[in-house]
C-alpha cells in the first residue's frame, strides 16, 4: 500500500478506535446504579464485573483515558507528518485544524451524544473489552496514579484539605441532588410533584420546628376551667381532635385533652347518672420540644413516644406554637387537606401582576412562589417583616417598602397583617414613605 493511503487509514482508524473508547467510557461512568443493582439481583454476570469496575473509578478512568490520549497524540503526530510531507506550509495548518475538528466531533462529541440515548447497552456490551483494556494497561495505571497522588499530596491536598489527604468524595451535596432535579424537570425526567418532594425530603434534615410549627398566635387552646359542653363546641368549631389545655396563661399548659377521652367520660358519667368529669381529669401528658429541634429528629421521636402533636418552647420556656405530625410530614408531600379543612391559598396572583399574600406566609414560601428579593431577617412571616420594617404593629393602609417591593396592608387582626398585596417597583418607584 502507498505510503500516504497508508497513514490516512492508520489516522482514520485511530479515530475510529478513539470514538469506541469515549463510548465505552461515557457508558460506564453514566450507567445508573439503581438499574445496575437489579441486574446483579438478576444474577446478571456482566453486570457484576461492571460494578467492580465502578466501584475503583479513578482506575477505570485512568485506563481509558491512557488509551484515549495515545490515540489522541498518535492522529496528531500522523497527521503533522503527513501534512508537512506532501503539502504546502500554509496547507498544513489548514489540514491539522481539519482533522483535529474531526478528530473532536467523531471521537468525542457523537459517542458522548450516542452513549446519553443508550447507556444500558452500550455498558453490557463494552465492558469485557474495558476490563481487557484495564488489565493490559494496569502496569501504567499503577504508576500513573502513585505520581499523580504523590503530586497532590505535595501541593494540594495537604494544603487545602490536611488530615484528609486520602480522603475522596462518594456523595452528592444536597446542592448537587437539586441540581440534578431541575436539570430532569427540565428534560421531562423528573415530575414538578416529584421534584417538590425529593427537595422537601432534602431540606427537611435542616428545617426546625420553629419553621414549621403553629404560632401561638393561631394556637387553639381551652383554659382548665372550661365546661364540658363549652369544649364540645371548641372542638367543633376548629375541627380539631386534640386541643392543649392550659392554666392561667398559655405558657402553662397542663396538658391535651383529647375528644375521643371526653366524649367517652361524657357519656359513661351520663349512663351512671353520676356529675360530669372535669376537664383536668380528662388531660394526657403533653410533650413538649424547643424550637430548635430539627425536624426529622422531632419526627422520629414522636414515632417513638406515639404522640401526634408536641408544644414548641422558646428559650424563655414560654409557649412559642404547637407542632403536629401532619405539619412535619406536609414539608415532605405539601399540604394535606382533611373533610375538616378549608384550603386556602397563601399566595395569589393578581391580574395587574402584584400579589395578595396571607400574612402567616413563610418568607422562604414568598421568595419560592414570586421570586420576590427579600433581605436578610430575623422575621419568618411576611407579616413579621412588614411589621420589621414598619417599626410598629401593621394597621390597615400602612405601606412599607422593602428591596424594591410595596408592601400594603389590607387585613389586620390582633396583633400582625392579616392580608397584604405586595407589588415589584420600577426603579424610578423606591421609595420608602414618610
Amino acid at each position: 500500500m502507498d505510503p500516504f493511503w497508508r497513514e490516512v487509514t492508520t489516522i482514520g482508524a485511530a479515530i475510529f478506535i478513539l470514538a469506541i473508547f469515549t463510548l465505552v467510557q461515557a457508558a460506564l461512568v453514566s450507567m445508573d446504579t439503581v438499574r445496575l443493582r437489579q441486574l446483579i439481583d438478576g444474577g446478571n454476570r456482566t453486570a457484576m464485573l461492571i460494578e467492580r469496575m465502578v466501584a475503583h473509578p479513578e482506575d477505570l478512568l485512568t485506563g481509558l483515558v491512557v488509551a484515549i490520549s495515545t490515540l489522541v497524540l498518535l492522529v496528531a503526530n500522523l497527521t503533522t507528518r503527513l501534512a508537512a510531507s506532501y503539502l504546502a506550509t500554509h496547507w498544513t495548518v489548514v489540514v491539522i485544524f481539519s482533522v483535529l475538528l474531526l478528530l473532536l466531533v467523531v471521537g468525542e462529541i457523537i459517542p458522548r451524544t450516542i452513549s446519553i440515548h443508550f447507556v444500558e447497552g452500550i455498558a453490557l456490551r463494552t465492558a469485557r473489552v474495558a476490563y481487557v483494556l484495564n488489565l493490559l494497561l494496569r502496569p501504567v495505571v499503577v504508576v500513573l496514579t502513585w505520581i499523580s497522588g504523590g503530586l497532590l499530596r505535595l501541593f494540594i491536598v495537604t494544603r487545602l484539605l490536611p488530615g484528609r489527604v486520602n480522603a475522596v468524595p462518594t456523595a452528592f451535596t444536597p446542592e448537587d441532588i437539586k441540581q440534578l432535579l431541575t436539570i430532569g424537570e427540565l428534560g421531562g425526567e423528573v415530575a414538578a410533584s416529584e421534584r417538590e418532594m425529593i427537595s422537601g425530603v432534602i431540606e427537611f434534615a435542616e428545617t426546625t420546628a420553629g419553621e414549621i410549627m403553629v404560632p401561638r398566635t393561631e394556637l387553639v387552646s381551652l383554659p382548665v376551667e372550661t365546661e364540658l359542653e363549652e369544649a364540645i363546641s371548641v372542638f367543633l368549631d376548629s375541627g380539631h381532635s386534640r386541643i392543649p389545655v392550659y392554666e392561667e396563661n398559655a405558657d402553662n399548659i397542663l396538658g391535651i385533652l383529647y375528644i375521643k377521652d371526653m366524649l367517652i367520660n361524657l357519656k359513661t358519667a351520663r349512663d351512671a347518672g353520676t356529675s360530669l368529669p372535669v376537664i383536668r381529669d380528662l388531660l394526657r401528658p403533653a410533650s413538649f420540644v424547643p424550637e430548635s429541634k430539627k425536624s426529622d429528629e422531632l419526627l422520629r421521636e414522636m414515632q417513638r413516644q406515639r404522640v401526634h402533636l408536641a408544644i414548641v418552647v422558646d428559650e424563655y420556656g414560654g409557649t412559642a406554637g404547637l407542632i403536629t405530625i401532619e405539619d412535619l410530614l406536609e414539608e415532605i408531600v405539601g399540604d394535606i387537606i382533611d373533610e375538616y379543612d378549608t384550603e386556602r391559598q397563601d399566595i395569589v396572583t393578581t391580574p395587574d401582576g402584584a400579589a395578595l399574600i396571607f400574612g402567616g406566609t413563610s418568607l422562604d414560601k414568598v421568595h419560592d412562589t414570586l421570586d420576590m428579593p427579600l433581605p436578610e431577617t430575623e422575621a419568618d412571616t411576611i407579616s413579621g417583616l412588614v411589621m420589621e420594617s414598619l417599626g410598629h404593629i401593621p394597621q390597615v393602609g400602612d405601606r412599607a417598602v422593602i428591596s424594591g417591593v410595596e408592601f400594603i396592608v389590607l387585613e389586620a387582626r390582633q396583633n400582625r397583617a392579616e392580608l397584604l398585596r405586595a407589588t415589584i417597583l420600577r426603579d424610578d418607584e423606591h421609595t420608602s414613605p414618610e
